[in-house]
This record gives C-alpha cells, sequence and structure tokens, in this order.
C-alpha cells in the first residue's frame, strides 16, 4: 500500500474504465453498492470523453471523462510503413497480404495510435476494463481498451479484464493478454480454464448475485436482492466455501420434504440449507418452521448450518446456489426463469431436464445434482475477493522480483 510523505496510510486506488457497452442503470446501482461495501479501496470510475451519453447515464457513479488523442493522421508515411512490415507476406494460394489488406483493413494510411490522458495517481495498484468482443463492441471502444492496456502495461499495473459476452469462444487472444480474466457464466470458466485454451493468467468466476448485473439483460429480480446474499452470509455465518440450497417448503408435502433433507445429508457438511416458511402454513397449533423442526430435527444436525426464512419474499433466492424442491412450485419457476439452477426430487415421476429443471426419481441421482452444484460453487470468487487477491498482488510483487522468483496472478 502507498504511504504518503508524512507516513500515514492511503487506500490503495483501482481505475474502473467503463465505456459505452457497459453502462446501464442496475450496473450502476451494483457498483454504487460495490463502492460502499470496498471502503478500504479508493474507485475511480473513468469514462472516455467521446461517450457523452454513458457519462450522464453513470452520473450517480461521479465519474471522471479522460481524452483520448489519435494520432497521426491520415499519411503516406504510414501506408509505406504498413506496407512494408508485412512485406512478402502471401496466403497459401499466393495472394500478397498487402493487396488483399489494401482493399479492406489496411485502410490506406490512417493508423490508430490512441493515447489516454488518465489522471497519475501514485496509489494506483489496478485498472478494470470490460473485455471488447468482435460480435459486441464498438471500434472506438476496441482502440480505448487497447491504449488503456498500454498505458498501464508502461506503468507496471496489472490489468483485469471482464466479459461482456460469454468467453466460450475462439476469440481467446486478447483474454491471454490481460493480467486477470472475470467471468461472469461459468461456460466461459471452464473454457478459458481448460488445456484447450492454455491461458496462463488468472481466471476468475463470480457467484450468480454479482455476475448478473455485469449482463444488458440483468433483470429486476437480481437488482431486489442487491446486497440481500451478502447480508445473509453474514447474518447466518456462512463461509465462501459452503454451499447455499434454497429449500421451497410446504407443510403439504411434509413427508416429502423429510425424506428429502435426509438424502441431502449425505453431503451436510457442506451445505447450508435456507429452508422457506410461510406464516400461514400451520398444522394444529404447530408454525411452519416447529413442524419442520420436529420432524428433521436429527437430519439438520447433520448440516454445516441451516436457516428458515419468508417464503413469501422470492428475492432469497439469489443467495442459493440451487434450488432443491419435491414438486414445481412458485419458488423454483422463478428460480429457473433467472438462471438458478433446480433439482426436482420426486420417486414417482420421469426423470428429465427441461432448460434450468432438472428432475430425478433416486437418490443416487439427487446426489450427483448436488454433487455438481458443490463443485460448482467451488469455482466462484466474490469480487471483493478479487480484488484482495490482485491487491495482494501489487504489494507482493516487488518482494518477489527482488528474490528473482516469477509471480503471476
Amino acid at each position: 500500500m502507498q504511504t504518503t510523505s508524512a507516513g500515514q496510510n492511503r487506500k490503495p486506488t483501482i481505475y474502473w474504465i467503463l465505456q459505452k457497452n457497459h453502462v446501464s442503470p442496475f450496473i450502476v446501482d451494483f457498483l454504487n453498492f460495490f463502492r460502499t461495501a470496498a471502503p478500504n479501496v479508493n474507485l475511480r470510475f473513468l469514462i472516455p470523453s467521446l461517450w457523452e451519453e454513458t457519462i450522464e447515464l453513470a452520473k450517480d457513479l461521479t465519474p471522471e471523462s479522460f481524452d483520448v488523442r489519435t494520432l497521426p493522421e491520415n499519411t503516406q508515411e504510414w501506408y509505406d510503413r504498413k506496407r512494408e512490415s508485412i512485406k512478402g507476406l502471401k496466403f497459401k494460394e499466393g495472394l500478397s497480404a498487402w493487396r488483399t489488406f489494401v482493399l479492406d483493413d489496411f485502410h490506406g494510411g490512417n493508423v490508430n495510435l490512441l493515447a489516454p490522458e488518465l489522471p497519475n495517481d501514485p496509489t494506483l495498484q489496478c485498472m478494470l476494463m470490460q473485455i471488447p468482443v468482435p460480435l459486441g463492441s464498438y471500434a472506438n471502444e476496441e482502440g480505448v481498451f487497447h491504449a488503456c492496456m498500454q498505458w498501464a502495461r508502461a506503468r507496471k499495473v496489472p490489468v483485469i479484464g471482464y466479459e461482456l459476452l460469454p468467453f466460450d469462444t475462439k476469440w481467446t487472444l486478447i483474454p491471454s493478454l490481460l493480467d486477470g480474466v472475470i467471468t461472469t457464466n461459468e461456460r466461459s470458466y471452464d473454457w478459458l480454464t481448460s488445456n484447450a485454451v492454455g491461458l496462463k493468467n488468472k481466471v476468475w468466476l463470480l457467484p450468480r448475485y454479482e455476475s448478473h448485473f455485469f449482463s444488458s439483460a440483468a433483470t429486476y429480480f437480481w437488482r431486489n436482492a442487491l446486497g440481500l446474499p451478502y447480508n445473509t452470509q453474514y447474518k447466518e455465518g456462512i463461509p465462501n466455501h459452503i454451499t447455499v440450497l434454497h429449500i421451497p417448503h410446504n407443510v403439504a408435502m411434509s413427508h416429502e420434504y423429510k425424506t428429502l433433507i435426509k438424502a441431502l445429508g449425505k453431503r451436510g457438511s457442506q451445505l447450508h440449507l435456507m429452508i422457506s416458511i410461510g406464516k400461514d402454513q400451520v398444522r394444529g397449533t404447530h408454525t411452519h418452521q416447529e413442524t419442520v423442526d420436529l420432524l428433521s430435527r436429527q437430519d439438520l444436525a447433520q448440516f454445516h448450518s441451516y436457516s428458515f426464512c419468508d417464503l413469501n419474499k422470492p428475492a432469497n433466492l439469489a443467495c442459493a446456489d440451487a434450488v432443491v424442491a419435491c414438486s414445481s412450485c412458485h419458488l423454483s419457476d422463478i428460480a429457473t426463469l433467472n438462471s438458478i439452477p433446480t433439482v426436482i426430487f420426486d420417486p414417482d415421476v420421469s426423470k428429465g431436464r427441461y432448460g434450468h429443471t432438472t428432475t430425478v426419481n433416486t437418490r443416487e441421482e439427487l446426489d450427483v445434482m448436488i454433487s455438481r452444484v458443490i463443485k460448482s460453487h467451488g469455482k466462484i470468487t466474490k469480487l471483493g475477493d478479487v480484488f484482495s487477491q490482485v491487491l495482494d498482488f501489487t504489494m507482493n510483487r516487488a518482494k518477489k522480483q527482488e528474490t528473482g522468483n516469477e509471480f503471476r496472478l
């Protein structure tokens, strides 16, 4: 961490470059919340001055604008330089490269050398940017991305990129140039960490309650749950490595849910159960919670932890890695429509998979599904923890360089 001349500690600074493709009302709300939740980091949001509408849309983040200079103009000199750089290069059919490009991507003597006029901050430790993709980004956005990356490289500032569209594609050159990549879906994470890609830099996968804000298709379901997963984890004392299952209990199926909870106990030490209950679901003098506790007290003791939540507050679903139920219900429909994996355990119906919902009819199949959920949970890293890892890297980098050891994120 940087210190002032007076010896007082100053917070490390992270530049978050926002561009036209990534600013929406929901992401602004999330970044505002996240900035408040990360008081030990100075987050500075910067937007290229050419995106005037974006600056206005992100005004609640108090963004700073910066200019990007383009040098030089279209000249014969730069045309000659480009042609000379690929002199002799031919396609296998015999066509010379420069004669082909001059009609398409060669663009005469127009060379875009972009220089971002970013502020110089002695406490700067990291830069975050959205990763442009061929089928979803503007040409200006790509230019600014490369220019900012070169600016950071010259100052030995780590650059972390996050995806706009899923990165399970053949375009892996840009991810390989970054110090780290934040993915927002498991497909991208699995692909980028596979041997087929061989990416050497760090790859993170955000939890669902964060990653959905990084999409232009974010829904009000996730916005209504903003902050709730963090509060629940803190209130219930749920460690990062514990998988959370939401159980939409119903007293009309008390026997079935008792059987379900008993079956889930096989992996209970790795699980926290969020059991939803309703105030109107009473049996005699027993409340819903008392019914669950009386029927499943011994089985519930097998789990790392468990808690009860309001059946009439669907936002609680955002806290869960998956929903596990004994039948389709209102909450299972909401979950599967919002990309939360949903497992229906019912021995009397046919098994099958339909979108984000999977129906199983044996305990063995249920265990396979829960194992997959636990494995998926093991891949995720919360954004705050990503920041912590990056800042640890920047503080230890100098020490590693002094010993001659290689150090990567």
